[in-house]
């Protein structure tokens, strides 16, 4: 029995308390978080309709004190229902919380998206990039086939490389014109003379042996001519014949030979036409890495 009446006490109290927490949840019902668990109706429906509420006998002093807080008479059934009702009410409101909630998170990323959309700043290019896309934009390179002539074709031209190798046939000869990089006359500072050093060699292949002659000459401003005479077959360290040694006539025969095989001065001009060219393409291929780095760092 004093078990019963101490329960009693309590649920009173817990009643009270919960009437108090219900008031403080309406109005704050944006911080609310607790939730009541409706598994618990059916105990307090039970306890409310127990003979403990009813008792006819002499109370102790606890039963007194709790009838004093519950002095009038108290409908077991009218206070489930309004308990009931008021549980409904505030499951139901803490069901649209709930839903609103999750639409909130769900909005949330949309929303982050948008607002990181608007907040896209666009960088404006560095001076430098600019400057650099601007000259590979403008930059005109000529046909290749077009500038080789007297049935010449590139054989090597690697990016990076200052060499390139040309080739063509004749007869049952094969023809090869090694190109580098020409150098210019710093004294002047508009269309200046240039001077290009290349190879031209000759070669006469057989089934089993082969024979090449190497005309080392240079070309410079429209003119073509050949510095000395030298067979590879001699080694590396060989100078070869020096070719202002030889007489005149003998000058005038090889330039003769070289001629015939689409060598000479003319050819000198188109030549250089070419590693200009090239020159220009590699001056754009290292802009266009540099550009890179540049974007990178910016």
């Amino acid at each position: 029995m004093a078990a019963a009446t101490i329960l009693l006490r309590r649920s009173s109290a817990y009643i009270k308390s919960g009437s108090q927490f219900y008031s403080r949840y309406l109005s704050t019902a944006s911080k609310r978080s607790s939730l009541f668990v409706p598994t618990a109706i059916s105990s307090v429906r039970q306890f409310c309709s127990s003979p403990v509420v009813n008792t006819t006998q002499t109370p102790s002093s606890e039963v007194k004190h709790v009838n004093n807080i519950n002095q009038q008479p108290v409908n077991n059934d009218q206070l489930v229902r309004e308990i009931l009702s008021q549980l409904g009410s505030m499951k139901g409101e803490i069901e649209s919380l709930r839903k609103a909630n999750e639409e909130r998170k769900e909005e949330s990323p949309q929303e982050q998206e948008v607002e990181e959309e608007e907040v896209v700043v666009v960088k404006e290019k560095h001076p430098l990039l600019k400057e650099i896309e601007s000259v590979i934009s403008k930059a005109e390179f000529k046909t290749r086939d077009d500038m080789l002539a007297f049935g010449f074709e590139v054989e090597c031209d690697k990016p990076g490389v200052s060499k390139v190798t040309l080739k063509k046939s004749y007869k049952k000869e094969i023809i090869n014109i090694e190109l580098f990089s020409p150098t210019y006359d710093d004294r002047y500072d508009e269309d200046p003379p240039y001077e290009m050093k290349l190879i031209v060699k000759v070669g006469f292949s057989r089934i089993f042996s082969s024979t090449v002659a190497e005309f080392h000459c240079t070309a410079s401003d429209g003119e073509l001519l050949i510095d000395k005479i030298k067979d590879p077959s001699d080694g590396p360290h060989s100078e070869g014949v020096m070719f202002r040694n030889l007489p005149e006539s003998l000058q005038s025969e090889f330039y003769e030979y070289l001629q015939i095989r689409g060598v000479y001065d003319l050819t000198s001009n188109v030549l250089h036409t070419y590693m200009v060219d090239k020159i220009k393409r590699e001056n754009m291929r290292t802009l266009g890495k540099f550009k890179k780095l540049v974007d990178q760092e910016a």
